[in-house]
């Protein structure tokens, strides 16, 4: 879709999208990649990042947005990614593009990533149920606006009254080179939690993580209590805006056939709740989450015009197809599902696949990354 407009916002997925996990991780150390382990998920998965992975999103949050007509010709004829620094100086006091983390991970699970993920200017967890902000240290001041980015120049701002009360960790900004050149905390969209908080959606009992769902408010928690009598077993310590089942999980067998686990469990949620698949789960959450309307909310809050005309994401699971779909384009650095595999198929031209039998993992990822520069590239000059 040559739209012409200049790309405002990339979003990512983390599991087999940034992050991924190797059987062999010294396999990478003899093919001389640094890699970046995080620490283990709330299931015990380990993942692995490389450093060239996070120098490139530094790169993409550093890129200029202007106003021009330059067309997504890259596939054809794509920039070096070295043209990056050259736009840096004389853009210094312009908009860049916003990078936007966006995953499934619950909450505890992302603070407890975010000293080891490339640096965002939002972060986006529980299937787009929360949203937090980069502001930096010491701001804001009371009764002034809350800057969201802290080292690009960004004149955008959110008002204070729509947002939380900054997280008390502290975490480290960094640019492409490693070099820390600032510290930040995160801060919450309020107006997005209050959505999700309605009654009608997840309710506003379980933002702390811990509260039983016997004690949430909520059509989600309701659901959820209903499967629990009907003998799913659903995991949600540490969600407050959805819940996770577990295939392996199931303690009767019947629950983990195809038939019933991929069919009816799905069919038994109420108007007003969705659900994906992610990591081999079924996610549930309120219909007004999901990763797509997380992504137009964010966009909107950036100055994006629309996710279609604006901004790009790269993903690679069913939990992504619906904001896949949305964006201008989709890179897909590796495919975790029949759906993703058939959307790619028919639509090679806007979701497009980076691996192969020869690039795949970290390296399917830099390889999408860079095609994102230089379409970022070719939209700034």
């Amino acid at each position: 879709i040559n739209t012409g407009k200049p790309i405002h916002v990339v979003f990512s997925d983390v599991d087999g999208t940034l992050a991924h996990y190797p059987a062999l991780v010294q396999e990478y150390s003899k093919k001389g990649k640094k890699l970046l382990k995080l620490p283990p998920s709330s299931t015990g998965m380990c993942g692995v990042l490389s450093l060239e992975t996070l120098s490139l999103c530094s790169q993409i949050r550093r890129m200029p947005v202007t106003n021009n007509e330059n067309h997504d010709s890259f596939l054809e004829a794509p920039k070096s990614v070295q043209s990056v620094n050259a736009n840096k100086k004389s853009n210094a006091a312009g908009k860049t593009v916003k990078f936007v983390i966006i995953s499934g991970m619950r909450t505890r699970t992302l603070l407890q990533r975010i000293p080891f993920l490339p640096s965002a200017d939002a972060y986006c967890c529980e299937g787009g149920g929360r949203i937090f902000y980069q502001i930096p240290v010491g701001k804001p001041k009371n009764g002034e606006t809350t800057s969201i980015i802290d080292d690009s120049g960004e004149e955008a701002d959110v008002e204070n009254k729509t947002m939380g009360t900054a997280l008390p960790e502290i975490y480290e900004s960094r640019n492409e080179e490693g070099a820390v050149q600032g510290h930040f905390r995160l801060q919450e969209d309020m107006e997005w939690r209050k959505i999700m908080g309605h009654v009608s959606a997840a309710g506003p009992d379980g933002y702390d993580g811990i509260v039983d769902i016997q004690k949430r408010d909520g059509l989600l928690w309701s659901f959820a209590r209903k499967l629990v009598k009907m003998g799913w077993v659903i995991d949600y310590s540490g969600y407050g805006t959805c819940f996770r089942v577990h295939r392996g999980k199931q303690l009767h067998k019947a629950k983990q056939s195809k038939e019933i686990f991929d069919v009816e469990l799905p069919n038994l949620k109420p108007a007003g709740l969705a659900c994906s698949t992610n990591l081999g789960c079924v996610d549930f959450y309120p219909d007004r989450s999901g990763k797509k309307n997380c992504c137009e909310f964010v966009a909107a809050k950036f100055g994006a015009e629309s996710l279609s005309e604006s901004c790009v994401c790269l993903c690679d699971d069913d939990n992504d197809l619906e904001m896949a779909g949305a964006c201008r384009r989709a890179f897909i650095p590796s495919v975790a599902s029949e759906s993703m595999s058939d959307a790619i198929n028919k639509s090679p031209d806007r979701l497009i696949l980076t691996c192969n039998t020869n690039i795949t993992e970290t390296d399917a990822t830099d390889a999408a990354l860079r095609m994102v520069l230089d379409l970022c590239t070719l939209s700034s000059t």
